[in-house]
């Protein structure tokens, strides 16, 4: 953290600001108890709109409504840089559970190894930025898709801004981000999954690292209920030979009405 030293006293009233509003709430519950509680909304939102909104299951273009330069970029952006920043926290988390050591060993022995990932998660990062930037002054500046947005709309946008830009002072800030990971949040994440949760892990990180797992436990939480429900649809593999155009008519039987019409 030294080349950061003369940022200190706005590095400090940053963490101190995350860590008041922390502070009044039981590290057990946070890192303990909302973990499950987040997977379990998501579960049970993503089935009850499955079957009770199928044809919402996506994520209910814009793109007909407003210019489409923005959203053209906007979307590469966001949908790579997203891509690159999950898998890579994937493989780490990964490599924690099964080599943890080895990762270690590996880092010091490789000395430009670790640079490389560091500064391949910051220019993901800003790229997912840039990507929702787009994305929200596409819907500021377009009366159209303003009367279309959702209040839901906004808050994700707003939250997905927020994460990803937290996660990129973090990433700076605590410097290097891939070492660290391994020895606090890879085993964190393993109680999890083992089903006996170590909130104590969490505790002793950071507030700005406590504030960046809470707001994806959210992120999870109301994915379901979002546009980023389309993202929790296996359709990956039937898109690669779907045709170029699918056409679903919605039939509806009404007394006394053709079929169709």
């Amino acid at each position: 953290m030294a080349p950061f030293d003369f940022m200190k006293p706005f590095l400090d009233v940053i963490s101190s600001f995350f860590g008041a509003i922390l502070a009044p709430f039981d590290s057990f519950v946070l890192f303990g108890v909302v973990p499950y509680v987040a997977v379990i909304v998501m579960i049970i939102g993503f089935v009850y709109r499955f079957f009770s909104d199928r044809f919402s299951f996506s994520s209910q273009s814009s793109q007909f409504l407003a210019e489409k330069t923005k959203m053209n970029f906007g979307s590469i952006f966001f949908h790579y840089g997203l891509i690159t920043i999950l898998l890579s926290h994937l493989v780490v988390y990964i490599i924690g559970v099964l080599f943890p050591a080895q990762w270690t060993a590996f880092l010091v022995a490789v000395p430009l190894f670790l640079p490389a990932i560091e500064v391949t998660g910051w220019v993901a990062t800003i790229v997912v930025i840039i990507g929702l930037f787009l994305f929200l002054a596409r819907r500021i500046s377009s009366p159209l898709l303003r009367a279309v947005t959702t209040k839901l709309d906004w808050l994700l946008l707003i939250v997905l801004i927020f994460q990803v830009g937290l996660g990129f002072w973090i990433a700076t800030i605590y410097y290097p981000g891939a070492s660290w990971y391994v020895s606090t949040i890879v085993p964190w994440l393993q109680s999890l999954v083992t089903l006996s949760p170590n909130p104590a892990l969490m505790a002793g990180t950071f507030p700005e690292i406590q504030m960046h797992i809470l707001s994806a436990l959210f992120l999870i939480a109301i994915l379901p209920f979002t546009r980023l429900v389309h993202s929790l649809s296996v359709t990956i593999v039937s898109y690669l030979w779907r045709p170029y155009q699918i056409v679903v008519w919605n039939l509806r039987k009404l007394k006394g009405q053709p079929e169709g019409t």
